[in-house]
């Protein structure tokens, strides 16, 4: 034979027991492969999608001559097969199937579920009058498109040691339905408590920012957005290390009235998904990280100082030199 075509060898099973992969390369190895003469002019054609990182495709793929990666939807977010898969078609099913599910089959990026978040915690939230004050805090994503990244925007409170997520937009659409969602936001509290509005703007996202403003200016709205510059550094790391302890702890909960609503879905997948060398999208988690890193720099602010009488109780200094 001069040709080999091995052809969806990779499955869900198989892809959580790493012996099983291994033994499969090793038969492609040892014994397929050698079927054919060292002389012919050999091809190897391995077809299948990237279900697993330690799958058949994902080794066949670092020794392979040449790769094509085909996802459904090209970089531009267009169709790659336009005479079968209309753009409605796409819609359709990403609209009814889980995240990780549409990243492994649509778009050849396996995501191990709860590598880092294992589980999200939801509970009933008390009153919105409860909180000193909350937290709107949008992640705009960097390009002005319905299907590239997501845009996220949450509504945050803190109420005694614990974090709240109350309510969540997370989407791939406009920067002025993004806009919309803050005003959804501003009326759902209805001014039960008082709201602070901040907005990611770092990079290119400070034109959206600009073009947000003018938004809510051409609508005629009455609330305005505060640009958040601080310079964030990694992504995982800053969201690992700010919200992973809070979670495992048990004092960051999402708000369980909000559970069957598909955009605080999104965002409960979007946590499970996050692992290092992060290829899939975490807007979400990261607007959560940016609405608390604002909520707590406000708290500390409110806080009163502590101060004691010079040389008496715990502030004498007990050395003498």
């Amino acid at each position: 034979p001069d040709v080999i075509v091995i052809n969806d060898m990779d499955t869900d099973e198989k892809g959580r027991n790493e012996k099983r992969m291994d033994d499969d390369w090793k038969w492609i190895e040892k014994a397929l492969i050698f079927t054919a003469s060292v002389s012919q002019n050999l091809r190897i054609v391995f077809l299948g999608n990237i279900i697993s990182k330690k799958g058949i495709i994902a080794r066949a793929m670092k020794k392979a001559d040449h790769v094509d990666i085909i996802n459904i939807r090209d970089k531009n977010g267009k169709s790659t097969w336009p005479e079968k898969n209309s753009e409605a078609d796409i819609d359709w099913f990403i609209k009814r199937l889980s995240y990780i599910a549409i990243q492994q089959e649509f778009f050849n990026n396996p995501i191990t579920e709860g590598s880092v978040f294992r589980e999200m915690q939801y509970k009933k939230l008390p009153p919105i009058s409860a909180y000193k004050f909350l937290v709107i805090y949008t992640d705009p994503s960097f390009k002005e498109s319905r299907r590239n990244d997501f845009k996220a925007t949450v509504l945050l409170g803190r109420h005694k040691n614990e974090y709240h997520v109350i309510k969540a937009f997370l989407k791939q659409t406009t920067t002025s339905e993004m806009v919309s969602w803050m005003k959804a936001l501003y009326e759902y509290v209805g001014g039960r408590a008082p709201v602070y509005n901040y907005m990611e703007a770092n990079a290119t996202q400070d034109t959206i920012l600009e073009k947000a403003k003018l938004v809510i200016m051409d609508n005629g709205w009455d609330f305005s957005i505060t640009g958040d510059y601080r310079k964030k550094g990694d992504k995982f790391s800053r969201i690992e290390s700010a919200l992973e302890p809070l979670n495992r702890e048990g004092k960051l909960f999402l708000n369980i009235r909000e559970k069957d609503n598909e955009h605080m879905k999104r965002l409960e997948e979007q946590f499970l998904a996050l692992e290092p060398q992060l290829m899939a999208h975490d807007d979400g988690p990261d607007a959560v990280e940016g609405g608390f890193w604002v909520l707590n720099k406000k708290l500390q602010a409110q806080m009163p100082p502590v101060i004691g009488k010079r040389g008496h109780g715990s502030y004498r200094n007990k050395n003498r030199y």
